[in-house]
Formats: C-alpha cells, sequence, structure tokens
C-alpha cells in the first residue's frame, strides 16, 4: 500500500507542478496582437470616413437638385408671353443669380416676375441654405423645330415655343470650389395647356 501511495503522491505533485507552472502570452504575441487590432480599426475607421463623406456629398446634391426644382417651379409659375420674349424675341438665353444679387439688381428682370417681385426673384436665385450660398441659373435651351409627321405628337408640342420652353436649370454652391453643382431640365409651360 505504500506503493500506490507514493504513486498518487507522485500524481499529485505532477498536477501541481503542471498548475504552477503559469504559461501566458509572450509580449511579442501581445504586441503581434495589438498591431493586428489597430489595423482592423483603422480599415473600419476608413471606411466610416469614406461613408461619411459620401453621405455629406449626397446631401450636397440633394439640397442643390431640390433648389433647382424650386427655380423651375417658379418660373413655371409666371408670364410664359414674357418668358418667351426674354429667351425666343431679345435672344437672352440665361437669368442668373450673380446679377441679381438684390432686389434692385433683378429690376432688369422685373417684368418677368409679374405675379411676384423681384425681392422674390433674388432669394429663388441666390438661396443661403444652411448658412451656404447658392447660385441659380436658368437658361433656355432651343430644340430642334422640325417635324415629320402632320398629326400633332407629344414631340410637336415640345418642339413648339408656342407651348413650351425648354430651359435648364444650373444650381452651384457658392464659393466652394470642390463641390460640383448640379442641372435640372423642365419646361415652363404657356398658361393654356398648364
Amino acid at each position: 500500500m505504500t506503493l500506490l501511495r507514493k504513486r498518487i503522491i507522485q500524481q499529485r505533485q505532477q498536477i501541481m507542478l503542471q498548475l504552477r507552472k503559469e504559461d501566458g502570452f509572450s509580449l511579442i504575441e501581445v504586441m503581434a496582437a495589438i498591431v493586428i487590432l489597430s489595423v482592423i480599426i483603422m480599415m473600419g475607421l476608413t471606411y466610416f470616413s469614406s461613408s461619411l463623406s459620401y453621405t455629406k456629398t449626397n446631401e450636397n446634391k440633394t439640397v442643390m437638385v431640390n433648389l433647382a426644382r424650386n427655380a423651375l417651379v417658379y418660373a413655371e409659375k409666371q408670364d410664359f408671353a414674357a418668358w418667351k420674349k426674354y429667351f425666343i424675341t431679345d435672344s437672352k438665353g440665361t437669368i442668373t443669380g450673380t446679377a441679381c444679387t438684390s432686389s434692385s439688381a433683378c429690376s432688369q428682370y422685373s417684368f418677368l416676375v409679374t405675379n411676384s417681385s423681384p425681392e422674390v426673384l433674388a432669394r429663388v436665385l441666390n438661396p443661403n441654405i444652411n448658412g451656404v450660398q447658392y447660385t441659380v441659373t436658368i437658361r433656355y435651351q432651343p430644340t430642334s423645330t422640325t417635324t415629320t409627321s402632320t398629326s400633332t405628337t407629344a414631340t410637336d408640342i415640345r418642339n413648339n415655343t408656342s407651348y413650351l420652353l425648354p430651359i435648364q436649370v444650373s444650381v452651384q454652391p457658392t464659393g466652394r470650389t470642390n463641390v460640383t453643382g448640379t442641372n435640372v431640365e423642365g419646361y415652363i409651360t404657356n398658361e393654356t395647356i398648364r
């Protein structure tokens, strides 16, 4: 029995020695883990940074598209004959916010805005949204006036300036060279087909 007891004692001692032998991470292993974790975090931060930049760009684009639509709707509600005279008869193809920074400066366009004051036109052409100043430009876009059929189609109506004036509204942030502007196309319609 003493032999059995000695063996049990030896086994316990071996177990105790193994338990006392505490293996941990070496300094090199800890440093490697920190480097790997740092690389993963940096990749994540780069992803979130580019996502934030993309979101900001889309936000600016949305604001500019809405400003262009606002100017288009404003122009659509004005007197068609006055706009037609300005664009076609007088051969002036552009109305720009840079030439219309105040109501007195917009007096050159006062005949175009019979339904509102030049001050409203100045605010439409030079809006300030969230502290960012924008410049709106309205351009006449002449289209082909040749028609191939004798029937009146939607294409014939679009090409006939008696009913529609095709325009392009451009919006550009003032003083921000790194942001590209946006364009929206539409029509100023004659009152008879509104």
